[in-house]
């Protein structure tokens, strides 16, 4: 079994969306004198053990599983030992375009100055947008 770098912190408060700098601030340093691989599979573990939880809260019986993270065979694996649920995978094209469609809704609203990071779903301190805006062949931000 993969040695949990974070059990010796089991009160660590978390936040309600993974952001890098959350991770960089309190998740790298506990890491730090841990051999990489079992930390990859500790943190492949826990993320399988909480999208597992989900689905027995609701008694879920298919679960459509749609984003990036269908490309990783071994979470795929934990989650599905994790439930009984059938996990449904569809086809790589949709994968791809649901992926693409949403980037490109978060960069419309982006560049409408419309929030696209809201604080009730990311538990951030406001609402506000996200990403830079570059001019095509300029090193200007607009």
């Amino acid at each position: 079994a993969a040695t949990d770098p974070v059990s010796n912190q089991p009160n660590l408060p978390h936040p309600k969306s993974l952001g890098r700098e959350w991770v960089q601030a309190q998740i790298t340093p506990l890491l730090a004198d841990h051999d990489p691989l079992e930390v990859l599979r500790t943190f492949s573990e826990h993320a399988a053990y909480q999208i597992s939880s989900t689905f027995h809260e609701r008694k879920s019986h298919d679960i459509l599983f749609s984003g990036g993270g269908v490309y990783n065979r071994y979470l795929m694996e934990m989650v599905q030992k994790r439930t009984e649920a059938r996990i449904v995978i569809p086809d790589p094209l949709l994968i791809e375009y649901k992926e693409a469609l949403i980037f490109a809704l978060l960069g419309y609203l982006r560049i409408l100055e419309i929030p696209n990071v809201l604080s009730s779903v990311t538990g951030s301190t406001a609402d506000h947008s996200s990403g830079r805006l570059w001019k095509t062949g300029d090193k200007k931000m607009f």
